[in-house]
């Protein structure tokens, strides 16, 4: 095992690094032992090795296996050479008389095999044995005597078919009958032998272990679906007959049959389920599969319920046991909605619930489920709702029908009914707010709520409908909440008051369990009714404010911790609704209180104390609970108030920020060899407890409260600094909070949320900085050196972030799944980039270079590594973008499905485009220096890469993404760049041949073809002469094509003007028009080709291009004739002026010849853009002269034109 551990430097196995007499001699030994070692045990454990050892060592050190003859003595193993033919025919069973070494020698080198074939199938090795293999396969799947034999072949079996070809999978379909049968074998033998324990003892317990091999099997064949679900689609072109109807059939009647034991049963769900999420195209096209999945949650699993007493007795919130068939059936249905989308999984949950606007389907939905008089199917129907609720659609027919339905049973006669109501309108609420506060429902779920709460209920039930008020009233204005406040408030009170009472009565454990929960949730409930009541709480302030603070100052017991900390938050709400006169004496204690728990507790909590268990503070919720009090207290009593309060927050601020987030349990953590990291984070139990698995292989212990307490000073952080902006900055620096955003928060690589958020954060508190430098308060708070000092620290962490995960030195690939890939990286990037508008606003045209802040800390060489290092982000970006592209094209996807890929996509896509911006404002600032060290021969070599991706990384399939990304690159560069011999040269040699090659290659991708039009313009328009003859020839051919292939579809689409330059932005969080969103891309091509052609005829020197100027004619023929530009506002204004200066030159081309064709055609040009964007009110304004002129002259220009571009040209 030793031999296994990775080479710290080549990452690759330690025995790949042995000399290969060594490497011989040990395999000798392992398979010599593999077969003769007298325990079983150790036979099995060299086995497992011999497995992983194989596997990752056989392609680096084939020679070795050969030598040692590794394949034939595995044949040998299992006791049949690779020519012998099979010489049984034994039945199977599970407890023949054939030796046990045997039996054991056997299922090792089947598993070996197995795991050969699965990692292993490309090398020449395997190739040459397949055959004999396949053959070893079916005698020991079909032929062998034993049952665990049997279980191997089929795991091996599975094995083999992980890395096949969807095309390879058809001669695996008969095979899938003969598992099936010999599942139902399987269950009969292990039943029969059940059935003979009951007949000896009629309570004898039946479990999961009576039934080990059918869970075997069924296991193998949940894994078989896993990888290669295409085995049971149709397969017409090989005459297959797909078995899925067999399986559907088979494995329904297991999940139903109810003497099975739970875990078979919910095995038989899972398959329906794995075929669900690992083929959506398939399940969605055998609707068989989603309606197995229905039945048998609803008809089977749903139903299976504990008695009643039990449910009363057991705990609140600890009544739900998420291994029993109960909530396999609630996550059942929820994974068959995610798996499939509503569209294909809602309608038949629909009609079997009778949530359907037929009379008839509504009918027996209600007998079978609503008002069944058995109290399980009416549960079923209500904890149905409840887990499809996030999926119905908003203000659909089904919601308001399954929410009246849910509202009348939360007055059913049994309390579980009541309960689950309770549940699904909570949820409802969370998913329809907006319904559910409609006038149609409003009041009558309120008045409902009110009388669960009543004593008359069982506590649970009470304190449900406080956790469903919690959810319910925080949607609700405060003149909703007006009327029935007193009430709520009153029912409310009167459950923690009696829970209260109750709490120091109880006898048992989980009756004070309860109470507390019942305490629990009305404190936050009152919270939440004085939150959304507003000012009309504050007559009611006098009453319970009192009670909640006597919590806060008497509940000091560590079994009181959630009922004080939701006492003390309950105030800060309190304080909020009424506002400061009222508050002012409770926020005084409130704050008083708080902030001496810290003091009190300074040095468990920040210091080397720890517990009796060995625990230090930075886990206690109080932490969390308190500083969490801060900001509303701020928002309740108002800044001025709050003053005395902030040098000591500040303080107590930092030092949480500075806790490490650590677990005090990564002690148990060994760094041995002999620890088991994977088996450890499987069997944590602990919920407070985020295992980390290190790339190296290692762990860390996380703990998600001190993550909580560390979040939670960030964010109070981030509110004082909205508060208090700029006066906030004498605390910051006493307290060095930004350093601790850097070192504690921000470069905390365990936690993505952390590290978002701090980035944030120090970004506002860049803002609020330059916001004090800006009014002139820099004597006193922050001067320019600060600034400097700040931002070169900040950017300097970003950069290193985000270079976290460059390849590693032995070059090999990049891992996609590193922590650098994590989406905290797109914050980063965000952050980067608005520092660096915020240091350096180049936006700004007062914007001076020589005044850059950037300049002052990062010079030339800096300068060179954040660029490979953005090089580097953009090629890690469009990996992910590959892998996502692999499993799309490796899978049989659906539409649906290729969209959700797509949407990966374009978050990588909006990270690329983050990128490019980031280094477009390196290229603003330094100009002609970034282009001198990008045409460095490295630098250049790498940016290069990006231009043409494939001449490096022939596998990478999607290249538009980094096309786009670097044409955006030399946009930047030409617009902010000195035209010179270096930019010339470079346009001519380098730019231009590679931009037409990406034009030619991503012909069918609007963002590149634009980019790159643009981009030639652009060239155009600065270089003028300087190009070569050859390539203004290539420009205007490509522009030609382009123009002409799309004339139909371009003339015939209107003008498409966003309002305003936000309004795509604004679109894309609404229901965006995804067809018009396709129209523009479309249009935003080809006005680009077309300002190109104008770019090209305004600004080359023609007397130099005699021989091209027929080209440039024709060009400018099909513009003239293709005008108005439709959509680009910038190249329109510009075509469309120069339409008017040809036109004042005239141009004979522009106007048709001596006898003015063209008139008729260039006055609905001008008609059509009058009071666009497509046009300025110099041009409209001439135009219209123009126009009025013209036709005065010529009547018979203006009958051509209808009244409305009369009426927009002044002609009426």
């Amino acid at each position: 095992r030793i031999a296994m551990k990775l080479h710290t430097e080549s990452k690759k196995s330690i025995f790949c690094h042995l000399h290969g007499d060594t490497q011989q001699q040990l395999l000798r030994v392992l398979l010599s032992s593999l077969s003769s070692d007298p325990e079983r045990e150790v036979r099995n454990q060299i086995a497992d090795c011999l497995t992983e050892l194989s596997t990752r060592t056989l392609a680096e050190c084939s020679k070795q296996y050969e030598s040692v003859h590794f394949m034939k003595r595995l044949f040998e193993l299992y006791n049949l050479s690779d020519t012998q033919p099979p010489s049984t025919t034994t039945t199977p069973t599970d407890n023949n008389e054939a030796n046990e070494s045997e039996i054991t020698n056997r299922i090792n080198a089947l598993q070996i095999f197995g795991h050969l074939c699965a990692w292993c199938s490309s090398q020449a090795m395997l190739k040459q044995n397949q055959a004999s293999i396949l053959q070893l396969y079916r005698v020991a799947f079909a032929k062998d005597a034993n049952r665990r034999v049997n279980i191997a072949a089929l795991e091996a079996i599975q094995l083999t078919m992980k890395p096949l070809k969807r095309a390879d999978i058809a001669g695996f379909v008969p095979l899938m009958l003969d598992v099936l049968s010999m599942l139902e074998a399987t269950i009969n033998t292990e039943g029969q032998r059940i059935s003979a324990k009951l007949q000896e003892n009629a309570d004898y317990p039946v479990s999961d272990d009576d039934y080990e091999h059918t869970q075997c099997i069924l296991e193998i064949l949940i894994q078989i679906v896993c990888d290669q679900p295409a085995v049971f689609d149709d397969h017409p072109n090989q005459q297959k007959q797909s078995p899925l109807m067999a399986y559907c059939t088979a494995f329904t009647q297991l999940a139903a049959t109810i003497q099975l034991p739970p875990k078979v049963r919910t095995l038989a769900l899972e398959f329906f389920l794995s075929l669900a999420e690992n083929d959506p195209s398939l399940a969605r096209r055998k609707p068989v599969i989603a309606q197995s999945v229905i039945d048998i949650c609803t008809d089977h699993l749903l139903l299976s319920q504990m008695d009643d007493a039990k449910w009363a007795a057991l705990p609140y919130e600890e009544d739900e046991d998420h291994n029993n068939l109960f909530a396999a059936g609630e996550y059942g249905l929820d994974r068959l909605v995610s798996a499939l989308t509503a569209k294909h999984s809602l309608p038949p949950i629909y009609r079997k619930l009778g949530i359907f606007h037929d009379t008839q389907v509504q009918r027996r939905g209600d007998e079978q489920y609503w008002k069944n008089s058995d109290w399980r199917r009416r549960h079923c129907a209500v904890t149905v709702i409840t887990q499809i609720s996030d999926h119905m659609a908003v203000d659909s027919k089904e919601v308001e029908l399954a929410t009246s339905k849910c509202i009348e049973l939360m007055s059913d006669s049994n309390a579980r009914i009541q309960y689950a109501a309770i549940n699904a309108i909570g949820q409802l609420c969370n998913d329809h707010c907006e319904l559910l506060m409609s006038a149609k429902y409003k009041d009558v779920i309120l008045k409902q709520l009110l009388q669960c709460l009543s004593l008359r209920k069982h506590i649970k039930i009470q304190t449900h409908a406080c956790a469903a008020l919690i959810n319910f009233v925080c949607n609700l204005e405060s003149s909703q909440i007006k009327a029935p406040l007193a009430d709520l408030l009153n029912a409310v009170m009167t459950v923690l008051q009696n829970a209260n009472t109750e709490w120091s009565k109880c006898s048992t454990p989980d009756d004070k369990k309860n109470y507390k929960k019942a305490q629990e949730q009305s404190l936050t409930a009152i919270a939440g009714l004085a939150e959304a009541a507003g000012a009309h709480f504050h007559s009611y302030y006098d009453v319970f404010a009192p009670i909640l603070m006597s919590i806060v100052k008497t509940a000091t017991s560590a079994e009181m911790t959630d009922i004080r900390c939701r006492a003390i938050d309950c105030m800060a709400r309190f304080g909020e609704a009424v506002g400061a006169e009222k508050f002012k004496q409770h926020a005084g204690e409130l704050m008083n209180g708080t902030v001496s728990y810290f003091q009190a507790n300074a040095q468990r909590i920040f210091g080397d104390d720890q517990d009796a268990d060995g625990d230090d503070g930075g886990d206690d919720a109080f932490i969390q609970t308190n500083i969490s009090a801060w900001p509303r207290v701020v928002a309740a009593i108002g800044n001025d108030a709050f003053l005395q309060y902030l040098p000591t927050v500040c303080e107590i601020l930092a030092k949480v920020a500075k806790l490490s987030i650590i677990s005090n349990r990564n002690a148990e953590i060994k760094d041995d060899a002999d620890f088991d990291h994977e088996a450890f984070a499987e069997e944590n139990d602990d919920a407070n407890i985020a295992v980390f698995m290190k790339e190296d292989g290692g762990m860390i212990l996380l703990d998600s409260q001190k993550m909580e307490n560390k979040m939670a000073a960030l964010f109070c952080i981030d509110s004082l600094l909205e508060s208090y902006g700029r006066n906030m900055l004498p605390f910051v620096r006493k307290n060095q909070l930004f350093e601790i955003l850097l070192s504690e928060c921000i470069q905390c690589k365990y936690s993505h949320e952390i590290r978002s958020e701090s980035a944030k954060l120090s970004t506002r508190y860049i803002s609020i900085v330059i916001d004090a430098m800006n009014a002139g308060q820099t004597q006193q708070m922050c001067s320019r050196q600060d600034l400097q000092a700040m931002s070169s620290k900040l950017i300097n962490v970003f950069i290193n972030i985000l270079n976290e995960g460059a390849q590693s030195k032995g070059g090999q690939e990049t891992n996609v799944n590193s922590m650098s890939d994590s989406p905290a990286i797109g914050v980063i990037a965000r952050s980067l980039l608005e520092v660096m508008n915020l240091i350096d606003p180049t936006q700004d045209e007062k914007y001076q270079k020589s005044q850059s802040v950037i300049r002052t800390f990062v010079d030339g060489n800096r300068l060179e590594f954040i660029m490979n290092c953005l090089f580097e982000c953009v090629l890690r970006a469009q990996s992910r973008i590959e892998l996502f592209s692999k499993q799309v094209s490796e899978q049989h996807y659906d539409l649906i499905a290729k969209e959700e890929f797509e949407e990966e996509k374009e978050s990588e896509d909006d990270l690329l485009f983050t990128f490019a911006l980031i280094l477009a404002e390196f290229i603003k600032i330094y100009g002609d220096d970034f282009l001198q060290i990008l045409c460095r021969n490295d630098n250049w070599r790498k940016f290069e890469i990006l231009l043409n991706p494939q001449s490096v990384h022939a596998q990478i399939r999607n290249p538009q993404f980094l096309h786009r990304t670097a044409v955006y690159i030399i946009c930047d560069i030409y617009e902010q760049c000195t035209i010179n011999e270096v930019t010339v040269g470079l346009l001519n040699e380098k730019f231009l041949p590679q931009i037409f090659n990406v034009m030619s290659s991503d012909e069918h991708d609007c963002a590149v073809q634009q980019a790159c039009f643009y981009c030639l313009g652009l060239m155009v328009n600065k270089a003028r002469n300087a190009i070569h003859a050859k390539f203004i020839e290539q420009i205007l051919v490509f522009c030609k094509q382009c123009v002409t292939k799309n004339s139909e579809k371009y003339t015939q689409s209107g003008i498409d003007v966003l309002e305003n330059e936000n309004e795509e932005d604004v679109n894309l969080n609404v229901n965006f028009d995804v067809n018009r969103q396709k129209r523009r891309e479309f249009l935003g091509v080809i006005d680009n080709a077309m300002a190109t052609i104008c770019k090209v005829t305004k600004d080359v020197d023609w007397s130099k291009h005699e021989k091209l100027q027929n080209l440039r004619n024709q060009c400018l023929q099909i513009w003239v004739t293709h005008l108005p530009l439709k959509s680009d506002t910038v190249e329109a204004q510009m075509c469309h002026q120069y339409l008017f200066t040809l036109i004042k030159l005239k141009n004979p081309i522009i106007l048709g010849g001596q006898n003015l064709s063209n008139i008729p055609k260039i006055l609905k040009v001008f008609a059509a853009i009058k009071n666009t964007k497509l046009s300025t009110k110099q041009l409209d304004s001439v135009t219209s002269d123009f126009a009025k002129t013209l036709c005065q002259q010529q009547p018979l220009f203006a009958s051509q034109l209808n009244n409305k571009e009369k009426q927009a040209l002044g002609l009426l």
